[in-house]
């Protein structure tokens, strides 16, 4: 390479001698001339050019680098303006450095580039050299002003066209770069793709479980992105899955979209707008299914749609409890099933005593290893803090569901306290319709007077909402028609009650006389 530049400076002498018209040629310029093609004349820059186009099919990268910058240097010199020959020079310059791995200086060749299309070929190279290379990072520390777009743009086009199991991970390099950038709704965007991507594989393309654990990881990464995001803006728009028969119902954009937030050229499916806890149910399910697939392997079928109510039911039928109420909770389905699964899991372990087969999911639990009593106990006391964190704040509707399954599968022993004592405190009505229910009288009588005597003490012009339809129903039973009482204990059992109810009636006419009169 000496050489060349020793010739290229006696090409810049010889040049000079030839400004003098009537000086004889240079013998050293003969010389060049006769290897040289006509071309180069007596032009640095062409010569620079000529020399690049020596090196350009060799492995000798620095040399078509170093001779590629001293031909554009030479060019701008000269004051001569060659598109294609710049282009050309540029496009080997970055190139160039790009092969020895001298990714910051390919950087600033791409950032400099006059030529927008050329610009935009090593913009693509760039990208994909660092990204074969193991140098993704580097994308995430470059800042790329005012090619940010186009950067995210050939990215997404990668992402989406490629084999999600493969190396590089664009979809991976995407999110990571968003992240840096602060964007995480665009972050979590990518890596929910990526998660629906990996669920359209199945076991097609590799093991079910390295696959669906990959899609689980997806679904994470994107739930933690987007719950980094303020909440009025908590959501992504992803272009719907052609699996829409699954069973969810597709919801509505609700949002403006604005265009420069997706690519109306891949548009064309419909748009669907996901919320932080549709994410997380994505997850929820995706997890569940990694869980269950070994009890249960027509899981591993790519074309089987596994509906939320279904994984409650079947980590319901493997005694799952906790897992069972933690994704009933997140997918937002009925757990009535569930809690009557439970309570009777509660009774037979009641009726049977602490028999270790029955009580495994309450050994397994890792809320009562620290509890003392027996398992029947802990089984009840695990019931009421489901209970309490899963149960309406307004219809109680678990509560009741629990309360009639005990009394259906338990007709010899008391319902737990904790189950009667806020029903009555809370919808006393309902409680008594369930003891009247399964012909527990004798409750349903001793809940009603007790009732009574305490709203008798506090009566007011505003008392009468006890639930005297049903008082009158527990009077109007008549003998022989249940089989929890006799005729005679029956009979003294309305006799109380009604005696009760005289005492109530009393005291809400004087409470009523007591009251100011307008005249």
């Amino acid at each position: 390479m000496a050489q060349l530049e020793a010739a290229a400076s006696g090409l810049y002498g010889a040049e000079l001698v030839l400004s003098d018209e009537d000086e004889d040629e240079d013998e050293a310029l003969v010389a060049l001339r006769l290897v040289l093609p006509d071309e180069v004349g007596t032009s640095l820059a062409r010569y620079y050019i000529h020399v690049v186009g020596l090196f350009a099919s060799t492995p000798f990268d620095a040399a078509v680098a170093s001779f590629a910058q001293l031909a554009l240097d030479a060019l701008e010199a000269e004051g001569v303006k060659d598109e294609v020959a710049e282009m050309d020079l540029w496009t080997k310059l970055f190139r160039s450095f790009a092969a020895l791995g001298q990714y910051d200086l390919a950087y600033q060749v791409v950032m400099s580039v006059p030529y927008h299309e050329t610009q935009m070929t090593c913009l693509a190279h760039l990208i994909s050299v660092v990204c074969e290379n193991g140098a993704a990072a580097l994308l995430t520390t470059y800042s790329f002003s005012g090619l940010e777009a186009e950067l995210e743009r050939n990215l997404s086009f990668r992402a989406r066209n490629s084999d999600p199991l493969a190396q590089p991970n664009y979809y991976k390099v995407l999110y990571a770069y968003h992240v840096a950038k602060g964007d995480f709704r665009s972050a979590g965007t990518v890596m929910f793709q990526q998660g629906r991507r990996l669920g359209e594989l199945g076991a097609r393309q590799g093991s079910f479980h390295d696959i669906v654990k990959l899609q689980c990881q997806s679904y994470l990464a994107a739930t933690n992105a987007l719950a980094l995001v303020a909440k009025d803006h908590a959501w992504i728009a992803v272009m719907s899955s052609d699996d829409g028969e699954r069973g969810n119902k597709r919801r509505k954009v609700a949002q403006l979209i604005p265009e420069d937030e997706y690519d109306p050229a891949v548009a064309s499916r419909p748009l669907e707008v996901l919320e932080l806890t549709d994410v997380r149910k994505e997850y929820c399910l995706a997890l569940a299914r990694l869980q269950l697939a070994d009890e249960f392997p027509e899981l591993e079928r790519t074309s089987f749609h596994l509906e939320p109510e279904s994984v409650v039911t079947l980590f319901s039928q493997l005694a799952s409890f906790d897992q069972a109420f933690q994704a009933g909770r997140i997918l937002n389905v009925d757990l009535s099933s569930l809690f009557e699964a439970v309570t009777e899991r509660c009774v037979t372990l009641a009726l049977h005593g602490d028999s270790v087969e029955d009580a495994a999911w309450v050994v397994q639990s890792e809320e009562a290893a620290t509890w003392e009593g027996t398992l029947s106990a802990k089984a009840w006391r695990l019931l009421e803090r489901h209970l309490a964190r899963h149960d309406d704040p307004v219809t109680f509707r678990y509560r009741l569901v629990s309360l009639e399954r005990t009394l259906a599968t338990n007709r010899g022993a008391k319902p737990p306290s904790f189950l009667t004592d806020y029903l009555k405190d809370h919808d006393l009505p309902a409680l008594l319709r369930a003891l009247i229910k399964y012909d527990r009288l004798d409750d349903a009588f001793t809940f009603s007077l007790k009732a009574i005597k305490s709203s008798s003490t506090t009566a007011t012009q505003f008392s009468t909402s006890s639930p005297y339809s049903i008082y009158d129903q527990l009077l109007a039973i008549p003998a022989g028609d249940t089989a929890s009482l006799s005729d005679d204990v029956l009979k003294q059992r309305q006799q109380e009650l009604r005696a009760a109810l005289d005492v109530r009636w009393a005291a809400l006419e004087k409470a009523d006389k007591a009251l100011p009169r307008k005249d």
